[in-house]
């Protein structure tokens, strides 16, 4: 048997979670998740708080 123990949203693509006790949906599935990106407007690289 599944069980869901938490529930994350990263509003920003590669940035830090966001813990949640609810969520919505929509379209395109947890409302607010990853829906924007930082790029660097000089590259066009999107920037990401991964370590390279």
């Amino acid at each position: 048997m599944l069980r869901l123990s938490a529930l994350y949203r990263y509003p920003l693509k590669s940035g830090k979670a966001e813990t949640l006790q609810h969520v919505g949906l929509d379209k395109l599935g947890l409302a607010g998740d990853r829906r924007w990106m930082l790029v660097d407007e000089a590259s066009g690289r999107f920037l990401t708080q991964r370590a390279v």
